[in-house]
């Protein structure tokens, strides 16, 4: 992560060095302006991350100087949090006004000043990061293999984006009170956190190239699956393999299968409660004979969580689909179908005698792919 960059405004000398000294020794970087009109210059030339900025200054003020700053696009995305020496409601309003996103009041505390300049810092980059979101979730449309679930997704990253939103706009409100203000920002945190990772599991898939199908053993197959669960996943997740058809070829898109497989056996992980201490999951595999010739390898992941809701039973491959219950579970099984499905083969989600739940997919051992 880069060193930030903080801009300090003040025409009296005293400040700017107090500010200096506990700014650097956090391991800040600090670039001086002793009035609003050099303050321009240096945010035009250096883009610092914040500005630091006392309202009343000779030359050029405070307020006018964040008027400027707000109207040029190259520098309108630059937190500025005014020092004053006046803690009226009409100084905070008019500062509010013309584009700041905090204030401290004269003479400064340091160690509230390095955590309000810690915080926007913070909510700076969040709101970086979610203007990024929209292009790339466009992009992921265009690419990705999840078909009829960009519906659903485009929804649930538009509820997370408002939410994202509504708490941004909550800290501007209570700048007052440090403790609203951490708890704020960790829910817009949590929330953009949900986002990122979703649009980086959907631009996974979307980047993933597709190559034609090649002659992969049943064995290789179940291996590699575990090992994508244990490297995207769950490291160390114990998983028991068993199979009557380790040498048996298939023609496949590796990827695609291991990758499938690995997503409902994280699906079977989830359906255990937070606190289990044993998470049995079992991975097997079986040929199956089938009239004419069109035999198929049955895949099979079983767990012994908590099973499926009968409310979502017919909907459990739908896109962020659950109960009060019953957590949503993503996208890991509306992907794995869209994979399956491509191959040639189906997928089914049952009960488990006993409880926990059986995800079986079919694959051909003659490839016809079609349509997802």
């Amino acid at each position: 992560m880069s060193v930030p960059r903080i801009l300090v405004v003040d025409d009296q000398a005293i400040n700017v060095q107090l500010l200096r000294l506990k700014l650097e020794r956090e391991g800040m970087q600090v670039l001086t302006a002793p009035s609003g009109r050099e303050a321009l210059a240096q945010a035009n030339n250096a883009r610092p991350d914040l500005i630091l900025m006392d309202l009343l200054m000779p030359d050029m003020d405070g307020l006018t100087a964040c008027r400027q700053l707000k109207a040029d696009p190259a520098t309108r995305d630059i937190p500025v949090i005014f020092l004053t020496a006046s803690p009226s409601k009409e100084h905070r309003q008019e500062g509010r006004a013309a584009g700041a996103a905090d204030y401290l009041v004269k003479p400064i505390d340091l160690d509230e000043t390095m955590a309000r300049v810690r915080l926007h810092l913070r909510l700076a980059r969040l709101e970086r990061e979610t203007a990024e979101l929209a292009p790339r979730l466009d992009e992921t449309r265009r690419g990705a293999l999840v078909g009829a679930a960009a519906q659903g997704v485009t929804h649930h990253l538009n509820n997370l984006l408002g939410v994202v939103l509504g708490y941004a706009e909550l800290v501007r409100t209570v700048s007052d009170d440090p403790e609203k203000v951490r708890r704020h920002i960790q829910n817009v945190d949590d929330s953009l956190q949900k986002v990122i990772q979703l649009v980086r599991q959907l631009s996974t898939v979307a980047a993933r190239a597709r190559p034609g199908p090649t002659p992969t053993t049943v064995g290789c197959l179940l291996a590699g699956a575990v090992a994508r669960f244990h490297a995207d996943h769950r490291p160390g997740a114990p998983v028991t393999i068993e199979t009557d058809c380790p040498d048996l070829t298939v023609p496949t898109h590796r990827e695609a299968i291991e990758d499938a497989l690995a997503r409902i056996l994280d699906n079977g992980w989830d359906a255990y409660p937070a606190d289990a201490t044993e998470r049995p999951l079992r991975l097997e595999a079986r040929r199956l004979a089938r009239p004419g010739g069109a035999d198929q390898v049955e895949f099979r992941v079983l767990d012994r969580g908590r099973g499926v809701d009968p409310a979502i039973q017919d909907r459990v491959f739908e896109p962020f689909v659950g109960t009060k219950d019953q957590p949503a579970s993503g996208l890991g099984l509306t992907i794995a179908r869209h994979a399956v499905r491509a191959l040639g083969g189906e997928i089914s989600v049952t009960p488990q005698a006993g409880g926990g739940t059986i995800t079986v997919f079919t694959h051909p051992l003659t490839l016809r792919t079609r349509p997802s």
